[in-house]
């Protein structure tokens, strides 16, 4: 799916495809009601209200609420690897240090650009506790989160020197600063403080690496 979707669910994705336009609506309401009535307090019938389709309808592209938000889900994870993956061939070239900054940045331009699906977070995290499925997949999300800096921390000298343990460490750190801290002010509705947040995460990682 393409989350451009999601902001405006009445553009077609696939202008040959209505039935692909009408799930579009479907996911685009049930994050409206997940984001509303919870994870739980979402139903079927509720999202067929929102997207104005039928209950039918919706049951035909999902039997069940879970498989919608682990779809969204999955369609959110999928453009933030995309975004950075881009991002960084873009940036070929530069150094390892620099490249942990782009993904900062190129981080809190996707969170920007999703800020409901970000908002989100709360509800997949309780949602975490009752699905393995889910709670594997935010595991696997993080984890090649942290692969990727770790990788770029393991070319810079003196991370170089460190132990294994003690880079995978670092990189959690840094994953942490650069996701979860833009992650929590964007769940919170407060997207004014982004600005404020980037560029105090931008002044950590810097540090973090200097002194290392």
């Amino acid at each position: 799916m393409q989350l451009a979707a999601l902001q405006n669910p009445k553009k077609k994705v696939d202008s040959n495809s209505q039935s692909r336009t009408k799930k579009e609506i479907i996911k685009w309401a049930a994050l409206q009601c997940f984001l509303k009535f919870g994870f739980r307090g979402t139903t079927i019938a509720e999202v067929a209200r929102v997207s104005k389709t039928s209950k039918p309808l919706v049951l035909y592209h999902y039997k069940i609420t879970d498989e919608i938000l682990f779809e969204l889900m999955n369609d959110w994870a999928t453009s933030g690897k995309t975004t950075t993956t881009n991002l960084l061939h873009d940036k070929l070239g530069q150094s390892p240090d620099e490249l942990i900054l782009a993904i900062l940045d190129a981080t809190i331009l996707w969170m920007r650009e999703h800020s409901q699906m970000a908002q989100l977070t709360p509800i997949l995290f309780q949602a975490s506790a009752e699905i393995p499925d889910v709670k594997n997949f935010l595991f696997e999300v993080f984890e090649s989160g942290r692969k990727r800096i770790e990788l770029l921390l393991g070319q810079i000298p003196h991370f170089s020197k460190m132990s294994k343990k003690d880079l995978k460490s670092a990189a959690q750190s840094i994953h942490c600063l650069i996701f979860g801290t833009s992650l929590y002010v964007l769940s919170q509705g407060t997207e004014l403080m982004m600005d404020s947040t980037h560029a105090f995460n931008r002044r950590m990682i810097k540090n973090f690496i200097a002194k290392a």
